[in-house]
């Protein structure tokens, strides 16, 4: 999603990676976020998108709803620590979700769900609801109860203040969103069955990650996306409000996915998605990745200052602070905005020095990965180290690690817990409502990342 300059920020169209974050291509044969929100606070500055005259109304914001459990006990404020779990994280990388150290996590959204027929459907059923994991059995599987699904509502069972929700879409799976918004019946179709999908598989909400509305993704897109995102955000309100009211539980949750240089693309009224959704998740990272012309860091938190002006690292809004206060002055409280992370980098081949250590320098093409050539999982950083004579940097500003091999012309981006931890502690300072992370199945085993994004401790 991220172009040259950063206008995305979550991976390149057209690119042959396998790891868009959040977003990668679904390929199930070879790889194969509710504190109640008060919408009030944004009524007046931004009201919900009209309709077309046909779409049922949304939900008033002061609409009586049950409040949700704080998912969070631990600090005094509300504070999200959000992390995607993909669905080919059970096959060869082998992080199954009774891996994930739920106790530190508030909210764990499953990547991904696909638009089928006009609504809501697995992407990779023998993951998702067959795969027979501890406790599951045959008829589980055969009926749809097992698989990573079944293995969330365990999970969640034995973390109570944990909640799940199901991502549709994603870099490879965004098809048919362009169409599912198109008109109201299509909307109120695609809603009802959403609403009954979270239900049936229970899921405690909705995390719509479309990649992207009008232009610049994956998928079939036209110009009307722009206003009938947030139409299809409402009818996913009123579905899944009306779907909690007969189940008589509490409210289920609805979120998007933002790319990081959302306030400057032409698919996306903030505003208007605001008003509709409980928070946003902001993608900030891939800000350089191989379909790029230079080097660059990942997810610099600030504008390093010091790269030449044909890198895309000189845009001053490509970095994380930057793009989550374009969402601000978009009209998005800063409650409702959730900092993204990548528990990955990126290498780079091909790199000549230039004087500044690999830093925004021509390449010949992604360097060594796992998985993947220019993809570096965390959790496998020290066998990359292994690999070269490496030269270890931190960046003054950004804040962000770097590897450099001048033997090998190789140089290495990514985040480690002190990155994110400063990540964190910007987001706290901010008042943004917690993090985000893609994806679990990178962390370290002792979950070095996860743990370094918690809520600050109290002085």
């Amino acid at each position: 999603m991220a172009l040259a300059v950063g206008l995305f920020a979550c991976g390149a169209p057209g690119a042959p990676s396998t790891e868009k974050a959040p977003f990668p291509p679904y390929d199930a044969a070879t790889d194969a976020k509710r504190p109640s929100i008060d919408l009030s606070e944004i009524a007046d500055a931004a009201p919900r998108a009209e309709t077309d005259g046909e779409d049922p109304p949304a939900v008033p914001a002061d609409a009586a709803r049950p409040p949700a459990p704080d998912a969070n006990p631990a600090p005094a404020r509300p504070w999200r620590v959000i992390g995607y779990y993909p669905s080919w994280g059970t096959y060869d990388r082998d992080v199954q979700v009774a891996d994930l150290d739920a106790a530190r996590l508030t909210h764990v959204n499953y990547a991904f769900a696909r638009v089928a027929e006009g609504g809501c459907a697995l992407a990779d059923p023998w993951a998702d609801v067959q795969k027979a994991f501890e406790g599951d059995t045959w008829e589980d599987s055969e009926a749809g109860r097992a698989g990573n699904f079944g293995a969330l509502r365990r999970l969640r069972a034995a973390h109570p203040h944990l909640r799940t929700l199901i991502s549709v879409g994603g870099w490879g799976g965004s098809e048919g969103l362009s169409d599912a918004a198109r008109d109201a019946d299509h909307r109120a179709t695609f809603a009802r069955s959403c609403a009954t999908f979270v239900r049936d598989h229970g899921f405690d909400g909705l995390d719509l990650d479309w990649e992207f509305p009008v232009s610049g993704g994956s998928a079939e897109a036209r110009p009307a996306d722009r206003e009938n995102f947030p139409r299809l955000l409402a009818a996913l309100r009123v579905a899944l409000d009306e779907a909690a009211i007969a189940a008589n539980r509490e409210p289920y949750l609805l979120t998007i996915a933002t790319p990081a240089m959302a306030a400057d693309h032409p698919g996306f009224d903030l505003q208007a998605l605001g008003a509709q959704v409980d928070w946003i998740n902001v993608m900030t990272y891939d800000f350089a990745g191989p379909w790029g012309a230079r080097t660059g860091h990942n997810a610099p938190l600030h504008a390093p200052g010091d790269a030449p002006p044909e890198a895309s690292a000189s845009n001053p809004g490509a970095n994380v602070a930057a793009a989550l206060e374009a969402h601000v002055r978009a009209g998005i409280t800063p409650d409702r905005l959730i900092m993204g992370v990548p528990f990955y980098g990126r290498s780079f081949a091909g790199v000549r020095g230039g004087g500044q250590d690999g830093q925004y320098q021509p390449f010949s093409g992604p360097g060594p990965g796992s998985y993947e050539p220019g993809f570096v999982e965390y959790r496998r950083l020290d066998t990359l180290l292994q690999s070269a004579n490496w030269e270890s940097h931190r960046h003054p500003v950004a804040l962000v690690p770097f590897l450099y091999a001048p033997d090998d012309d190789v140089f290495v981006t990514y985040d480690d817990p002190a990155s994110l931890a400063a990540k964190r502690d910007l987001a706290w300072a901010r008042g943004f409502g917690g993090v985000m992370a893609w994806d679990l199945s990178h962390d370290s085993a002792d979950h070095a990342l996860l743990r370094a994004i918690q809520a600050p401790e109290p002085p």
